[in-house]
């Protein structure tokens, strides 16, 4: 019986996850009663220590009983991860089972409707729904508050269905069988399984199957004693996909030798519980990276489920060959997967949860201290870019936002168990106003909760008596309220949000500079007549928040580089500035390859080599070619990118600037208009159907393709657009490149939004595949 696509394709709304590079091996009689139990119980909690199995054995099970017929509307897997609110989960649960994109969006559903209608299909058509690590909503405070986490528990229960009918299941996995909810306790309506190692009947095929994967010498490899320590690591399988990789170096013997050595008991059974053997294989494991890596590598326990690898370097300050030898290693173990995220270049870097547990019983509370500084500055830092990019980038940003997220929220925490007020409340509103967009209401309130208790001080303040023995003497609460202003009055709404409930709580209080705010808000300058009517205190705030906003302004106004100058140009409609982003739409993907390539991204490196090369073969990019050649190489100065035109300068200033090379990028970014550029949005592509002589252009053609795809196309337009594309990808007269544009811009008027795009020139590539997001 042939796979849904959902089962097949792990990139699908609520697909399964691949089976392990390995393979499913055992676990026959675990799947035998789970599928007894699925057929009595609504529910069934999946529980054992971080890895055990559990996902794998879940996703297993979905495609063994889609098969079986005992699902015939398959299996769909919710992946928790680092969280999950009730909104994204009826999202993901109705694009999943309706197959539907627009689910819940189209029809304007509050989230009650959303539960009623996904327990509707679930009664219609029997699904077996896998809830994937659901701890994480019951083990981590502060990232999703109570009272989200039991509307999920309160629309989960409502999904059941009747205790003993067949129909849809859900199978939840966790490392713990306690949800703090008695409805989820072991009963008829929540089945629990506690999942064991592997038998001493099932070890020999696991071993064959990673000897076998890992392409290991069997000759050099005594199974029996291998047989003997997988016994002795209690059969826990991660403990076992960890070290297996070790014996292309280490004989089997020394293997025992080592483990022994880390636990003397070893020999006696000491490392049989599931959370011995995965402390003494880890130990092992990273002790093989030299004497030092054991204290380096719990550095990494700050991180919240993963992190974009340019925040990982920085604050781990780990060196590249370090940590390309513990991405490797980790990698290797399963205990890290590099996540493709949709419109980003750099992957995410996805911790197992098992490493997670580790790196928390090793981190000192010494390293933690140190770590710690360098991660709020870090994430302070890229929660207010993100912020700041997302009006012009908001795919890119949101995405790294999203995943981001559980770190933006750890940072918060140590920000304001530092007592950083005025940090704590800036980062709190970029968090909120990535919230607000997310549609996670209720978090983003909990979260302006967290941060009015911050500014609570400022309300008791204001019913203290004011110092006013000098002009320049401020309340304590005045830093964060200023700030505050100062965003508002940039636009920052978040900001203007705080400031529009403090207002009123300060006036109330008997301070008198409301009115004078107010008026800067609305754009009034004059000190003088701002201040005439205040008192002392209260006019040195007043020339406080102005100072500030001067000094904002005439920042922007000197800084002609950098995005700032690039947001300013699209502003007024400069064409310079829009040529720019131009520019940096069509080359992200190798600029953003260039740089995880320089920060040690293995994958990125191998891909660069093919693309300097097509670079190198045409006359208007062998200088960039060169200079890109000399990045990869080491190059970190300004000084090579003398004597490149002003584009090879923009894209080159780009990557050293992400690399922290201090360059003047005044002239990369202030470009003339450039023939290249010109030539490749205005050159003539195709004549057009409808005006013969009339050459339609680049720029044109993605314009109307956009156009024929959605509903306001005028009639006849994708007819005709269908008769340009295809004649121009058989026209013998144009360039390879175009021909092969043609025949794919043809696939996605025939509604194929995911062609192959390996064919084109990667500048091409770029511009269509930002063409194909606007499309999705």
């Amino acid at each position: 019986m042939s796979l849904p696509q959902r089962m097949s394709d792990p990139t699908f709304p609520g697909g399964l996850p691949a089976a392990p590079a390995h393979g499913f091996i055992g676990r026959e009689t675990e799947l035998q009663q789970l599928q007894e139990q699925l057929s009595r119980a609504p529910m069934l909690l999946l529980h054992g220590f971080a890895g055990s199995g559990k996902s794998s054995l879940a996703v297993e099970a979905g495609r063994r009983f889609y098969q079986s017929g005992q699902f015939i509307g398959g299996a769909v897997f919710i992946p928790f991860g680092e969280g999950m609110w009730l909104a994204q989960l009826c999202r993901l649960m109705g694009r999943a089972l309706k197959d539907d994109a627009h689910f819940a969006f189209e029809a304007g559903m509050e989230n009650s409707e959303q539960i009623g209608a996904i327990g509707q299909m679930l009664r219609e058509q029997p699904t077996l729904v896998i809830l994937d690590n659901f701890h994480v909503q019951s083990t981590r405070p502060g990232a999703w508050a109570a009272t989200e986490y039991q509307a999920i528990l309160d629309a989960i229960w409502e999904w059941r269905q009747p205790t003993g009918e067949p129909g849809s299941r859900i199978l939840l996995t966790a490392p713990v069988a306690k949800f703090n909810d008695s409805r989820f306790a072991s009963s008829d309506n929540c089945a629990h399984f506690d999942l064991p190692g592997l038998t001493p009947a099932e070890l020999p095929s696991m071993l064959s199957a990673l000897i076998d994967h890992h392409q290991l010498d069997r000759a050099t490899i005594d199974e029996a004693e291998l047989l003997d320590i997988a016994e002795g690591l209690g059969g826990h399988p991660l403990s076992l996909v960890a070290l297996l990789p070790l014996l292309s170096s280490l004989s089997v013997a020394d293997l025992r030798a080592g483990l022994q050595a880390i636990m003397p008991g070893f020999a006696f059974g000491a490392a049989q519980s599931a959370s011995g053997s995965l402390s003494v294989a880890l130990d092992f494991l990273l002790g093989q990276l030299g004497e030092e890596s054991l204290s380096r590598v719990p550095a990494l326990t700050v991180f919240r489920g993963g992190t974009m690898e340019a925040e990982l370097l920085a604050i781990t300050k780990y060196e590249s060959a370090f940590w390309n030898q513990l991405r490797g290693t980790l990698e290797r173990s399963g205990l890290l997967v590099a996540q493709t995220l949709p419109n980003v270049g750099p992957p995410f870097l996805r911790f197992h949860p098992a490493l997670s547990w580790y790196l928390a019983t090793r981190a000192t509370p010494d390293l933690l201290r140190e770590v710690d500084e360098r991660y709020w500055r870090r994430y302070f830092s890229l929660a207010r870019h993100l912020y700041r990019e997302d009006a012009h980038h908001p795919h890119q940003t949101r995405t790294i936002a999203l995943h981001e997220l559980p770190n933006f929220y750890r940072a918060l925490t140590v920000v304001m168990a530092k007592g950083d007020k005025e940090s704590a409340a800036v980062l709190g509103q970029h968090i909120g106003g990535f919230l607000q967009v997310f549609g996670r209401e209720l978090e983003r309130q909990q979260l302006q909760e967290k941060v009015s208790e911050l500014t609570g001080n400022l309300e008791r303040a204001a019913q203290e008596p004011e110092v006013t023995t000098g002009i320049g003497e401020l309340p304590g609460w005045a830093p964060s309220f200023i700030n505050a202003v100062v965003e508002a009055v940039a636009g920052d709404e978040a900001a203007g949000a705080v400031v529009s409930e403090l207002l009123p709580q300060l006036e109330e209080d008997g301070w008198q500079g409301g009115d004078a705010i107010l008026r800067i808000w609305n754009g009034e300058r004059d000190a003088a007549e701002l201040c005439a009517e205040l008192n002392q205190a209260e006019a040195a705030l007043i020339n406080q928040v102005l100072d500030q906003i001067e000094a904002q302004a005439a920042e922007l106004e000197e800084t002609n580089s950098g995005e700032a100058a690039v947001d300013q140009a699209e502003e007024a409609g400069d064409s310079a500035g829009d040529e720019i982003d131009e520019i940096r739409r069509q080359w992200d993907l190798v600029i953003q390859t260039m740089i995880a390539a320089c920060q040690g991204d293995a994958l990125a490196a191998e891909e660069l080599p093919p693309v300097l090369e097509q670079l190198s073969e045409s006359e208007d990019w062998q200088q960039l070619a060169e200079v890109l050649g000399s990045i990869l190489a080491g190059a970190r100065n300004a000084s090579i990118l003398r004597g490149l035109d002003a584009i090879d300068r923009l894209i080159a200033g780009d990557i050293l600037k992400a690399l922290d090379v201090d360059i003047d990028t005044a002239a990369s970014i202030t470009l003339p208009q450039s023939d290249r550029l010109r030539e490749l949005s205005t050159r003539p592509l195709v004549e057009s159907s409808t005006q013969p002589g009339e050459a339609m252009t680049l720029d044109n053609l993605f314009s109307l393709v956009v156009l024929a795809r959605s509903s306001e196309a005028p009639a006849g337009l994708a007819e005709q657009l269908d008769a340009a594309t295809r004649s121009l990808a058989e026209d013998a007269t144009a360039s390879e490149e175009i021909r092969e544009l043609g025949s794919i811009l043809s696939q996605v008027l025939a509604g194929d939004h995911h062609p192959d795009l390996s064919s084109l020139p990667l500048n091409l590539q770029n511009i269509t595949r930002t063409m194909l997001a606007t499309l999705r």
